[in-house]
């Protein structure tokens, strides 16, 4: 549900951020921290939210989305990092097994067997997790910017 069309009101910021680093602050970005639930924030901001405050269970679903919203927000961009860059060639000598990138020794076999092309290629090789497909990205883009900059 993080992301959905709905929202709780915005409040007043008193010169903070949200996790966006804007300065409109939503009952979401304060209700993720762990001492606030939607109690606190009803007796403070009553007339916005004492309705969200009544439903038990609503008021713990929205505990549950603004707890995690910053990390679903930092897991969408990386898939749309994948997705613009599924292209990106990889270098052909490319050890996997000396390589720094955060990869499991069987994530590090499976790319020498396979010897894929493309970043895309390596979304399509069976047990290669997400986090390694993000890792990988990483490190090649991170060794062309260095290799650019050397040049």
């Amino acid at each position: 549900m993080v992301g959905s069309s709905w929202a709780l009101p915005p409040l007043q910021s008193q010169g903070g951020k949200n996790a966006s680093g804007e300065g409109r602050v939503d009952a979401l970005d304060i209700l993720q921290y762990q001492e606030v639930n939607m109690e606190i924030l009803a007796r403070v901001f009553s007339e916005p939210l004492k309705k969200f405050a009544e439903w038990r269970q609503l008021a713990q679903r929205l505990k549950t989305e603004a707890v995690y919203k910053q990390p679903v927000s930092f897991q969408r961009a990386e898939i749309e990092e994948v997705r613009r860059d599924e292209a990106l060639q990889l270098p052909e000598d490319l050890d996997y097994f000396a390589i720094s990138a955060s990869l499991s020794q069987e994530v590090r076999e499976k790319l020498d067997s396979h010897r894929p092309q493309t970043i895309g290629a390596v979304s399509r090789i069976p047990g290669i997790t997400p986090a390694a497909i993000v890792n990988l990205l990483k490190f090649v883009k991170t060794s062309r910017r260095r290799a650019e900059g050397i040049k």
